[in-house]
């Protein structure tokens, strides 16, 4: 778990409850967070909030982690169900549950295959510069019609 907030005793309580110390750790929000990904199997993000596309969503899949997100805003843009990893809707606790073990239960293939699929995605259609260029060519084109 990575951030931070008023749940973090309640979260550390239940890791420990459940006896998951080697499986769940809890991090501080950070700016720099490839040090997750390179220990995470897999990327969850259970937002109910209104982040659009989140930026963890696509450096997650950059570094070539599967992830289980959020049916809501962009993030089934980038989250494919099978592609990329699997979406489900917001505030369902057991159907991310259950997004999580379809990428648990998959074989190693299937799991690199998915985080290859995500990080071709990103660099294919959500690459910044060339997401600009887009933007600059469609204004041209806008600007020569107009005059």
């Amino acid at each position: 778990f990575v951030g931070e907030g008023p749940d973090k005793q309640m979260l550390q309580e239940t890791i420990e409850g459940y006896g998951l110390q080697n499986n769940a750790v809890l991090c501080e929000f950070t700016k720099q967070p490839f040090y997750v990904f390179e220990r995470s199997n897999l990327i969850a993000l259970p937002s109910t909030g209104k982040e659009g596309l989140p930026n963890v969503l696509l450096e997650a899949l950059a570094m070539e982690k599967p992830c289980v997100a959020t049916r809501a805003y962009g993030m089934a843009e980038v989250v494919v169900d099978g592609k990329t990893g699997y979406c489900f809707p917001s505030g369902d606790v057991d159907a991310l549950a259950d997004a999580i073990v379809k990428i648990a239960n998959s074989s190693e293939e299937e799991q690199k295959q998915m985080a290859l699929n995500g990080k071709e995605m990103i660099f294919a259609e959500h690459d910044k510069a060339k997401q600009f260029e887009k933007i600059l060519t469609l204004i041209k084109e806008k600007a020569a019609k107009a005059l």
